[in-house]
């Protein structure tokens, strides 16, 4: 009991968090990233990466591996497995001793796929560090994701899709979400994100049913940064299909299931459409242009999947 109590009165105030459950339904999947802190008398276990020795402890403390070759998410699914993230390079110097650790290129854990052109980290650290080479980023094609060159350290933006290892960071008390179960699902991937297709005879559903169809295997319906990212996905289907974008909560103004706002640049509505004033239209359907529907009609959907 005394041991018990050592280790709550040492824990309490660590600030260690744990992700929000991801079964939460009570906001429009607000905050996906979101984190809460543990009761005060919560104890969260090191991750393996804190003890294990194919970890290198670098001069900040933290501690660096370099996975296998695979691409960004699988990086990303690499690094939670050992209770860690991909690298989050916050300074110069430890940008120099990833980049030399490394000896290679290597995935870290920036990136725009949220908000096309706004980079964040993987923990959401707000540190505004950068080091991308020269016009980089530039989103060439689809170049969602941030990658270290071998040559001279710099970033380069790149599709989330290509082959390289990733460099995983261990920081003590850090606990990534678990991983969802989509992730061992057979999907379709496009731009290194996985996505369940679900068409063909009886796929079709309402609106609500395929977003909890999708919440059921910690996915979610289709959240598009850009329309280059909407291309592929929406080529899977050969007829109006749901994605994850609504003006339930306020006629007129559509989020993504996220909380996020489509960006100016992606949005295409065809020409009958957003229904203004419409109660009765409030989920956005795809057929090579945008149009609100009404949330009971039955129709085919993807899942999303991230790692």
């Amino acid at each position: 009991m005394r041991a018990v109590a050592f280790l709550a009165a040492i824990c309490g105030g660590c600030g260690f968090h744990v992700p929000a459950n991801p079964g939460d339904d009570t906001t429009v999947d607000a905050a996906v990233d979101a984190f809460v802190e543990p009761a005060p008398d919560a104890f969260v276990p090191l991750g393996a990466c804190v003890t294990s020795p194919k970890y290198t402890t670098g001069p900040d403390g933290h501690r660096y591996f370099k996975t296998a070759t695979t691409d960004r998410d699988g990086g990303v699914d690499a690094c939670a497995a050992d209770g860690a993230h991909l690298a989050v390079l916050e300074t110069a110097a430890e940008d120099a001793y990833v980049h030399t650790f490394a000896a290679g290129d290597v995935w870290i854990g920036y990136d725009d796929l949220k908000t096309e052109g706004t980079f964040r980290w993987v923990t959401n650290s707000s540190a505004a560090y950068e080091h991308f080479e020269g016009s980089e980023p530039n989103d060439s094609g689809v170049e969602d994701c941030t990658y270290v060159h071998a040559s001279d350290g710099t970033w380069n933006d790149t599709n989330c899709g290509d082959q390289r290892p990733a460099i995983c960071e261990c920081e003590t008390g850090y606990a990534p979400r678990p991983t969802p179960g989509c992730r061992a699902m057979t999907g379709n991937t496009h731009d290194g994100r996985k996505y369940i297709i679900h068409r063909g005879s009886g796929a079709a559903k309402t609106w609500a049913a395929a977003k909890a169809d999708c919440e059921a295997v910690g996915a979610h319906l289709p959240v598009f940064a850009d329309r280059e990212e909407e291309g592929p996905v929406n080529g899977e289907f050969t007829s109006a299909n749901w994605m994850g974008l609504t003006d339930a909560a306020t006629e007129g103004t559509f989020v993504w299931i996220d909380g996020t706002t489509p960006a100016a640049s992606s949005i295409h509505w065809n020409l009958v459409s957003p229904h203004d004033n419409d109660t009765g239209r409030n989920c956005v359907r795809i057929d090579l242009d945008w149009e609100d529907d009404p949330c009971s009609d039955s129709k085919e959907y993807a899942c999303e999947c991230e790692p």
